[in-house]
């Protein structure tokens, strides 16, 4: 009984479980993205063109009469800043892969994270998500959209995971304004998960209004 016990423990801590199956899926779909010159996504190519002429602006002299630069702090920003941050280490298309695919694997990751917090059960979810990334928000190329969504899903597990109510209330107020400026939408999400949340939390009498109203201060 006990070789056998020791056998059947064994075959478990070889065996390929699905998080190992879900991070090497996650690979492979970088796979579309870097295998192709120019990625067909709609709305792509205008963040492509506004970070390159952004990024050299100073040299591009010619292009000064076509265009004006402007007020940057708008909320659908986020992955063109991260594009600029890239394109000083990389060329801009390489940068904006880069952007692309680690948007894709915030959403994933962000996704499990919650799941994780409230199903306690990230097994197959984490296999499931990985079909899911390439979807017709992508084909359109909203690329901060997507960003915004990732920030969204891990700011949200922060939110839930963090059980001090000052540290909560200083993390989520980083995450809202991240979020803000990185997508507009994605915010309101935000804000409709943990206004939810926090009226469950009510409604099952695991907080006061007290520390509800305080949860609420990040989006003041």
């Amino acid at each position: 009984m006990d070789q056998g016990a020791e056998s059947i423990r064994n075959i478990k801590s070889t065996a390929i479980g699905p998080w190992k199956i879900g991070i090497l899926l996650l690979l492979i779909s970088a796979v579309p993205i870097f295998a192709v010159e120019y990625l067909p996504l709609h709305d792509y190519p205008n963040h492509l063109s506004r970070v390159t002429i952004i990024a050299h602006w100073k040299t591009m002299v010619h292009q000064h009469q076509n265009y004006v630069l402007g007020n940057f702090l708008l909320p659908n920003i986020g992955s063109d800043l991260v594009m600029l941050a890239l394109g000083t280490m990389f060329p801009m298309d390489i940068a904006g892969k880069i952007t692309i695919y680690f948007s894709l694997a915030m959403c994933c990751a962000g996704a499990i994270w919650v799941n994780g917090k409230i199903n306690k059960n990230t097994a197959l979810i984490a296999i499931l998500l990985v079909f899911v990334l390439y979807n017709g928000i992508l084909i359109w190329g909203f690329i901060n959209y997507i960003f915004g969504i990732g920030l969204m899903l891990i700011g949200f597990s922060c939110f839930i995971s963090i059980r001090n109510l000052y540290v909560r209330l200083c993390v989520g107020c980083v995450f809202s304004i991240i979020i803000f400026f990185s997508h507009l939408v994605a915010f309101g999400i935000y804000a409709l998960c943990v206004f939810g949340y926090v009226l469950n939390q009510l409604w099952e009498k695991k907080t006061t209004l007290r520390n509800a109203v305080l949860s609420g201060l990040q989006f003041i």
